[in-house]
This record gives C-alpha cells, structure tokens and sequence, in this order.
C-alpha cells in the first residue's frame, strides 16, 4: 500500500512517525507532500497559512495527517493521529478534520467528545503513538541516560522546564520579555539540573549564557522519561506527563493565563484542570523541595485517575495497534 503523509508543520510530525516505522517494516511505501521552496517557512508562529497552490500531493491508496486541512484533495481515505493531546482534544473535533473517515482516539474522554458531534466519521481509541518511546523506558536507565548525555550532576534532581506555544514570559532570547522563565532558572540556581525544552513552534534565539545549571534541549520524551519532575504551565505536555507518574506543577500566573489554549480544559466552560499544585514562579522553589525532597506528593492520585481517562493503555503499543487499525480500516474502506 502507497501511504502519503500530510502535515504542513514538520513539528507535527512526531505524532506519526512511531506508526510510520511500523508501516515500513510491514512492507508499506511511505511519501509525503511537497512543498515548493518559495512556500511559508514551517515553524512561523506569526503564520498558521501556508500557499496551498504551492504544493504537489503525491498519488497515494490514503493520507495520514496530524492536524488538517481536509480543503485540499488528499487521497482518501483519510487517517487524523492527532498532533496534541490535552484534556480536551480540539483537534480532533475541528471542522477542520471533516475529510477524514477515521479519528485515531488517545482514550475514552476524547472518544466522548468525539461523538459529541455529528459526523459520518469512525473513530478507534488505541492511545498515543507518540509517547510510545516515553512509556517504553526504564526510568533508572532514562535519568541515567541523560545525566550523561547532558553533562548533569547525578547528585541533583532533576527538573524538565517546558513551556507552551507563543508564551512571550517563556522567550529568554536577547532583550525579550521572558523575565519569568529567567526567575524560574533563578529559583533553580542550587541543588536542581534543569532541562529548558520550550515548545517546538517557538524559533527564539534562546541564550543560556550565565545559566551554568541549565540546559536548552528539544528531546522532550528522552527528558520527561528520565528527570524528577515537570514544571509545565497550561500546555498538553502537561498531560502527556501523566503517563510517568511523577510528579509536576503548573506555572499559572504568566500575562498570557486569560489567552491560553484549551489543553486543560475539563469541558468547554473552560474550567481548567490541574494535575499538580497550581503556583507562582516566586513560589516554585519551596513547591518543589517539598514535593521532592520531602516526598509530599497530593496530587498522584489525581494524576492516575486522568491518566487513564486521557490514554487508552499506555503501554508502548499505541504505535502498534495504530498500525494494525490503519491497515485493517483501509481494506474494509477499499471494499465498499
């Protein structure tokens, strides 16, 4: 079978790849659209656009796409393994996804959302693909792995900083605003490693200079899979955590809190949800010696009850029963 993939953020892309390897190795011949040299640069948060009559969509027997538009002719039928995930699912749900006949589903919230909505559209709930490489590690091995990767200091704990989309207070390039995430590394100066990973979307000249006990990476599950917590804010990193059972806590009081995306959202009266103590840079610090070094943890029951409403079976075989979906899906569709 000829599979195309479709996505017009490269970022995006993570969200296929597990189940495109899997597609290989079964036999399957992988392409993906082409766009012209002259087209919008991938990555430009100022730009969500690109020239469509800019692009060549090679013939396929189906598409796979991790965020839309179903307003060009891709080859049907059309496969969404979502790009995010949070507590609610927009992507999913968008008019936007309306050409494509199958929803890969993380778990049974989005699959409640899903059928909200009146549409001729199939959806199979068999988790996230992309946190496969998360849940597949030993957590001894992961720190250990990154602790010599990235020069850490094996006697601290150690801290993942990751942010979301557009945030300007997260920007610590040159003269920026990002007076905030410089607090954070501030706070963290002793007794923490900190891994800066700031969202993929966000092309800042970031400048760790003078912040010797920080360092700036986008191997974000290699990072989640080892550290000792996360320091998340509104983003669904927050929620892909859920799935290590550790600990977090949200950053909830940037300039950009009123105008954050609905990844924690619990429902759409956008009553936000929390996985971990909600708080204030100026109080990171003491949260996270307690919930470290004093083993004060009140939110791990929390955490397990929604990580088994967001992710169907975390197990590390999302990819592969995706797969298995996909293939069977396609046959049953050529067949009509």
């Amino acid at each position: 079978m000829k599979i195309l993939i479709h996505s017009y953020l490269p970022q995006h892309l993570s969200a296929i790849s597990p189940v495109q390897q899997i597609l290989e190795e079964r036999g399957h011949m992988i392409v993906f659209t082409e766009w012209s040299k002259d087209n919008w640069v991938p990555g430009t948060p100022s730009s969500w656009a690109p020239k469509w009559d800019k692009v060549h969509i090679p013939n396929a027997d189906m598409t796979i796409i991790a965020h839309g538009p179903d307003s060009l002719e891709l080859p049907r039928p059309i496969v969404i393994i979502p790009h995010g995930c949070g507590v609610l699912s927009p992507g999913i749900t968008s008019p936007v996804h309306g050409g494509a006949q199958l929803g890969i589903v993380q778990g049974s919230i989005h699959y409640e959302q899903c059928c909200q909505y009146p549409s001729n559209q199939k959806f199979a709930i068999v988790g996230w693909p992309k946190l496969d490489t998360l849940t597949n590690k030993d957590p001894l091995l992961a720190k250990n792995i990154i602790i010599e990767k990235y020069n850490l200091n094996p006697n601290k704990p150690i801290v993942v900083f990751a942010t979301t989309y557009n945030i300007p207070s997260w920007d610590i390039s040159p003269n920026s605003p990002g007076y905030l995430a410089r607090d954070v590394f501030k706070q963290l100066k002793s007794g923490y490693n900190v891994l800066f990973c700031p969202h993929e979307l966000d092309n800042w000249k970031t400048d760790t200079q003078g912040l010797p006990n920080v360092v700036l990476t986008n191997n974000k599950n290699e990072c989640l899979a080892g550290c000792d917590i996360l320091v998340g804010d509104r983003g669904s990193i927050t929620s892909e955590f859920l799935v290590t059972g550790k600990p977090l806590v949200h950053l909830w009081n940037t300039p950009e809190a009123d105008t954050a995306i609905p990844h924690l959202w619990a429902d759409h009266n956008k009553e936000a949800v929390s996985f971990g103590p909600r708080i204030s840079v100026n109080s990171l610090r003491d949260t996270i010696d307690s919930i470290i070094l004093d083993k004060t943890d009140n939110f791990k029951d929390l955490r397990e009850a929604w990580c088994n409403r967001i992710f169907h079976h975390p197990n590390g075989k999302a990819s592969l029963r995706t797969a298995d979906v996909i293939e069977k899906f396609v046959k049953e569709y050529k067949c009509k």
